[in-house]
């Protein structure tokens, strides 16, 4: 809904406040927001996933990024009622850049039935306008991380990808952090670790965060690795704040279930590798 008025009105800085909040609720606390539950801020979310944000749309600019499409329909005479009806009765036949603004901006020279309208991007390229390129233009930008393929892929588990994002980003609250927040808490076996990621044709190495995604020994290799984060942390929240522990084998198990259920529904294209990798998952 409010991508609609969005694109209608340029919206108040304290609407635009109120909607990110309650954004923030539902991201955090499943409801209303409540100081100290974000963990990550929401600066760092709203950028693209692979500078390490979840690529939520910042309301602001994505505000006015969609205010100029209106001023793009109108530089390039759109068949629009809208835009004839702010030649006839606003521009009165003048040109756009006529309209006097502040700060005072050079209008451009074009030639009637030669030049054409082009969208100028922060690389200095020439494109045609969308609302996509002008909001990637004007958004906050960060440096590229290496590791967001790692995490983001098309057969991703979204639960599972959230929490190893969270972990790549170095904000899960682990023992060590807990400590130096002061944060008195007995301390947790991690053993559990050791032996989780002992899986079928899939190790997990650096490579995944360049390794194709079409490369099915890949994509296992992503799942397992997520899933293991996933079901490590799960064990550490139960032993920590519920005092219950079960074995490296049950959880090696609940891994290994999860993904093999994930691949049952990949469509893989036949080959001697996925004819393989079905044997060793017991895909039938």
């Amino acid at each position: 809904m409010q991508v609609y008025w969005a694109s209608v009105f340029i919206l108040p800085d304290a609407i635009i406040k109120e909607i990110e909040k309650i954004l923030r609720g539902f991201l955090w606390c499943q409801g209303e927001m409540k100081k100290g539950k974000a963990k990550v801020k929401w600066d760092d979310l709203c950028l693209p996933k692979d500078e390490g944000g979840l690529g939520i749309k910042r309301l602001k600019y994505w505000n006015i990024a969609l205010m100029a499409t209106h001023v793009w329909r109108i530089l390039n005479h759109k068949e629009s009622l809208w835009v004839k009806w702010i030649h006839e009765y606003h521009l009165k036949d003048k040109s756009f850049w006529d309209v006097p603004i502040k700060p005072d901006i050079e209008p451009p020279v074009l030639q009637q039935g030669l030049d054409s309208i082009k969208w100028k991007s922060v690389d200095g390229l020439l494109r045609d306008f969308s609302v996509a390129t002008a909001y990637d233009d004007i958004r906050p930008r960060a440096l590229k991380v290496i590791w967001f393929r790692v995490v983001w892929f098309t057969q991703c588990i979204p639960c599972h990808a959230f929490i190893t994002w969270l972990l790549l980003r170095d904000k899960l609250k682990t023992q060590d952090r807990m400590r130096v927040g002061n944060l008195r808490q007995p301390n947790t076996s991690m053993s559990v670790v050791q032996g989780l990621l002992r899986f079928p044709n899939a190790p997990i190495s650096s490579s995944l965060a360049s390794g194709p995604d079409n490369n099915s020994a890949v994509m296992v290799a992503k799942l397992i690795f997520a899933a293991s984060v996933y079901f490590i942390w799960q064990e550490r929240n139960s032993r920590l704040f519920r005092g219950t522990k079960r074995s490296i084998e049950r959880i090696f198990d609940d891994i290994y279930a999860t993904v093999r259920l994930k691949l049952l529904y990949v469509h893989f294209k036949e080959s001697r590798q996925i004819k393989q990798l079905k044997i060793s998952w017991k895909i039938y």
